[in-house]
């Protein structure tokens, strides 16, 4: 499966996504000419489980208790 990468015209600040391979060419032209430029986005992450609390931790042991 390809990532989806944002772009944006450096003159009009027209945006558009594209599917694309990781190896494919990074230079995309825009409608009006113009060179469009890849954007940087934070990637999306999911957690799961209980928590992150020290009782979640594996050997479930609080480590305030002696």
């Amino acid at each position: 499966m390809s990532p989806v990468y944002s772009y944006r015209c450096a003159k009009c600040r027209a945006e558009r996504e594209m599917l694309q391979s990781i190896t494919e060419d990074r230079l995309i032209k825009c409608e009006c000419g113009y060179w469009m430029e890849r954007l940087y986005s934070l990637p999306s992450v999911v957690f799961k489980g209980t928590g992150w609390a020290k009782k979640d931790r594996r050997g479930g042991k609080n480590e305030d208790q002696s």
